[in-house]
């Protein structure tokens, strides 16, 4: 099935709720009014921490990224990106640092629009999926359920239930943190869609009935809000967001 031409239309809806269980919204969303530029981040760290590790994070890796912009080549941006997620890390340790809070990081899953392509990007256990004849999710939790699962000592089957999986190998603000730059990249048909979300809609919804909610709504916003109130009737109290992308 052909790409997408450039000038295709994308309907967007972007929702951040903060978690009955939560005192405050720890995560943050960011979709740039060009409709090219999309991420999320959840921040870890508490009351003190959470919040701001997840609105650093967002605002370091959207200002370097539009500051580059027009990226040159796949090669460009994906060197923007790895720098714009080192620049994050930096600052996210560096006010950790000035503020005594050695729990204090963020996850992160960026998309960004080039040309006919979406490149996707994750760290730690944000997620991006893509639907089209089928979903498929196209980042890896950085978690340590997910490490076992990668050496053959944890079942897929397990991997929901492991009390591992939540604990992360990867994380803006982490004394070793890794960076990244090799994206994944999709070149969408007409009718396809993404999401990029927080664990606290991936930690209570399996994948298919993220994909059928997906699929059911008529709007991307509907589809985000149906997602949220999903999650929370599934009995999630974890902050809640998420960003839907169709392509028409």
């Amino acid at each position: 099935m052909p790409g997408i031409a450039s000038r295709c239309s994308l309907d967007v809806a972007s929702i951040s709720v903060q978690g009955t269980g939560r005192e405050i919204n720890e995560d943050s969303c960011f979709v740039s009014s060009s409709k090219d530029l999309f991420l999320i981040a959840d921040g870890m760290g508490g009351i003190d921490g959470g919040e701001l590790a997840s609105t650093e994070t967002v605002a370091v890796i959207a200002r370097e990224l539009q500051t580059s912009r027009p990226f040159s080549s796949v090669l460009d941006l994906r060197y923007c990106l790895s720098e714009a997620l080192e620049k994050a890390n930096a600052s996210v340790a560096e006010i950790a640092h000035e503020r005594s809070l050695s729990r204090m990081g963020s996850t992160c899953v960026v998309g960004v629009r080039f040309g006919e392509e979406f490149h996707f990007l994750g760290i730690g256990d944000s997620r991006a999926y893509h639907v089209g004849n089928r979903m498929r999710q196209l980042t890896q939790d950085d978690t340590f359920a997910e490490f076992l699962v990668s050496i053959g000592q944890l079942s897929r089957a397990d991997l929901r239930t492991s009390p591992r999986r939540n604990m992360l190998m990867n994380y803006i603000g982490g004394h070793d943190f890794e960076t990244r730059s090799e994206t994944v990249v999709v070149r969408p048909a007409i009718g396809d869609q993404f999401l990029l979300c927080s664990d606290g809609i991936t930690n209570k919804l399996e994948d298919d009935t993220i994909e059928r909610i997906l699929r059911r709504e008529e709007s991307a916003n509907d589809a985000a809000e149906a997602l949220v109130a999903a999650a929370k009737g599934a009995g999630t109290q974890d902050d809640l967001t998420c960003i839907v992308i169709s392509v028409s």
